[in-house]
């Protein structure tokens, strides 16, 4: 990766707490600022491609929590099913696996979703879901995954959920 090297200028008190965060994730400060600019770039794309805004868990515990099961998981297809169409339109019929699970993990802010990918023949991926918002959900991210690879993949997957992990195999 070519890099360049930018000047700015910062009021000490926003230099001393970068310097701060900086230390306290152990990242060298340029580092951490290439995540703070990527982070907000993410999220930009994020509002404007789906026309939506990032809520707070504070937000998002009380609307969960009072929403019904079978709610929740048509929430889920809808949304899925919004984000599969778009990236079939951008990628075509030629989409791989590979380049949908980082948007995937995108759409969850990069902190909910992490997965592990196997590339072995039961072709095995185990999400491990941090859920700092309610139980369900890890319903509803059950939900949209399961939504999303039957529809860009066109297989009948199922998720097997045990407590914020959820396993598909395609």
């Amino acid at each position: 990766m070519r890099t360049i090297t930018r000047t700015i200028r910062l009021p000490r008190d926003t230099d001393n707490n970068i310097i701060l965060e900086a230390e306290q994730e152990g990242l060298p400060i340029s580092s951490f600022l290439n995540k703070i600019i990527e982070q907000h770039f993410t999220v930009k794309k994020f509002q404007a491609y789906f026309g939506c805004m990032l809520c707070s868990p504070q937000i998002c515990t009380p609307v969960v929590a009072m929403t019904g099961p079978d709610k929740l998981t048509i929430a889920a297809q809808t949304a899925a099913h919004e984000m599969s169409k778009r990236l079939l339109f951008t990628s075509g019929n030629s989409i791989k696996i590979e380049s949908v699970l980082p948007e995937i993990s995108k759409i969850f802010g990069n902190q909910d979703l992490k997965y592990i990918y196997f590339n072995d023949p039961s072709n095995s991926i185990t999400f491990l879901i941090h859920n700092n918002i309610h139980p369900k959900w890890t319903l509803y991210m059950a939900t949209f995954l399961e939504t999303v690879f039957n529809d860009i993949f066109k297989n009948n997957i199922k998720c097997k959920i045990n407590g914020n992990m959820v396993k598909i195999n395609i």
